[in-house]
């Protein structure tokens, strides 16, 4: 898997952006695959004006936000959830937690602030890593779509 590879110590130092980036990536392609495509009629009315357009997949934020109104009112999504073999876990409060970890740093990549003016550091990387890759959310996550 390319995230793995870019999050090697050598690949990271040398382009700190790459690791966020493809695992924001493998999230967003699983679960067009596994959940957004079997069930794109519930999601795209429970995200309304946020839904993907025609032909695209759910971004993380968007995942997120199915995560979130899974976990707390929306009827469609938790009985959609609860068909999904390990749905119960990806509308947690963790699982969001951490999905909000990811569309943040994917931001940071994609939005340089221009008071700050600089690129996303390696320190940046290392603090997505340790709370993405490093504990096993993201390979829980996975497994779980």
């Amino acid at each position: 898997m390319e995230a793995e590879l870019w999050s090697s110590d050598h690949w990271r130092n040398i382009e700190p952006s790459a690791a966020p980036l493809r695992w924001a990536l493998a999230i967003e392609s699983e679960f067009h695959d596994k959940v957004f495509k079997p069930h794109r009629k519930h999601i795209q009315s429970a995200l309304g004006a946020h839904a993907p357009r025609s032909g695209r997949a759910c971004g993380i934020g968007q995942i997120a936000e199915v995560s979130e109104k899974a976990g707390s009112n929306n009827i469609g999504l938790k009985i959609m959830f609860a068909k999904i073999p390990g749905g119960d876990s990806l509308a947690s409060s963790d699982t969001l937690a951490k999905l909000r970890i990811v569309c943040d740093h994917r931001n940071k990549i994609a939005h340089i602030r221009e008071k700050e003016g600089r690129a996303y550091t390696v320190e940046q990387c290392h603090d997505f890593l340790r709370e993405i890759r490093n504990m096993g959310w993201v390979f829980e996550f996975l497994e779980a779509l």
